[in-house]
């Protein structure tokens, strides 16, 4: 599944926008999102995570009002054109590969329109790295918060995974410790991939540092954010989906995030990234696609 194509109304004193995410060319794998700030690149990511839950949620049917102001309910467009794999074309007996859908809020109403097949695929959630998903990488990971998660860590993750706050992530380590050895080796590799110096124990509970060793609590931001990457993409499979990463550089040390996004995509070449950032690496990546949002006048 690829993202091919996005627009919106004008909204919270934003312009209207037209992105097209590489449409002729099947999507490309790598998009970023410039811009100064205020230009509305984060407003973008959530607007398709938006658009996204209000097609097909993945959790509780209300999940999508988190991402919507009251006042733009009163009038609110959005539309999408998606590419589906053949084997998504074969699963949901869509002739099709190129689906599109539409979100309407008009005076406190709201409509969906869409391909059955595109509200199916996007309603899939399920751990396995053949299911693409949507997934968003936001802002609240920089935050120290996380907090246990009650019952099933595979549950808890369906219900959270696009929410704003940091749920999905406090799951993550129950996850790791029911996961199998082969699945905690790989979490372990794109790990130290993302952080060169940081190593995944076996116990899957400690990890070696330059400082010695250490908890997950206690390891600083930067070494946090990459283990967490690397779970979510390995414990959630995310290597075919969307995911909307919200400046990449935020927490990492200067530099490190072209590694870290090049690290993703070694380990999930058929994911897309979407990713709004300021960081000159990532604007000028190699086989990637740069749009650069204006601020609003």
């Amino acid at each position: 599944m690829r993202l091919l194509r996005f627009s919106i109304s004008p909204r919270r004193g934003e312009p209207a926008r037209d992105l097209d995410f590489g449409r002729e060319r099947g999507g490309d794998p790598f998009v970023a999102i410039g811009g100064p700030e205020g230009s509305g690149k984060t407003s973008v990511l959530e607007a398709i995570a938006l658009h996204k839950e209000h097609i097909a949620p993945y959790g509780a049917s209300a999940t999508w009002r988190s991402f919507l102001d009251r006042d733009e309910m009163h009038r609110l467009t959005i539309e999408s054109e998606w590419l589906l794999e053949k084997d998504e074309q074969e699963e949901t007996g869509s002739e099709q590969d190129k689906l599109v859908g539409r979100s309407v809020f008009e005076r406190q109403t709201e409509q969906v329109h869409a391909d059955p097949a595109l509200v199916q695929v996007l309603a899939r959630f399920h751990h396995r790295p053949s299911v693409a998903k949507v997934e968003l990488v936001g802002e609240a990971r920089l935050s120290r918060e996380r907090r246990p998660i009650p019952g099933d860590p595979h549950v808890w993750q369906h219900r959270h995974r696009l929410s704003l706050g940091t749920e999905k992530l406090g799951g993550l380590p129950k996850l790791l410790a029911v996961a199998p050895p082969e699945r905690r080796a790989e979490v372990a590799e794109l790990t130290e991939a993302l952080c060169p110096r940081l190593r995944l124990e076996d116990d899957g509970a400690t990890f070696d540092t330059p400082h010695g060793k250490r908890k997950l609590s206690t390891l600083s931001l930067s070494q946090r954010l990459c283990f967490e990457l690397a779970a979510s993409f390995v414990l959630v499979g995310l290597k075919r989906s969307v995911v909307l990463f919200d400046g990449p550089e935020q927490g990492l040390p200067a530099g490190a995030a072209l590694r870290v996004v090049g690290a993703l995509r070694d380990y999930a070449p058929q994911a897309q990234l979407i990713a709004t950032t300021n960081d000159p690496g990532l604007l000028t990546i190699p086989g990637g696609k740069t749009l650069y949002l204006e601020t609003p006048r």
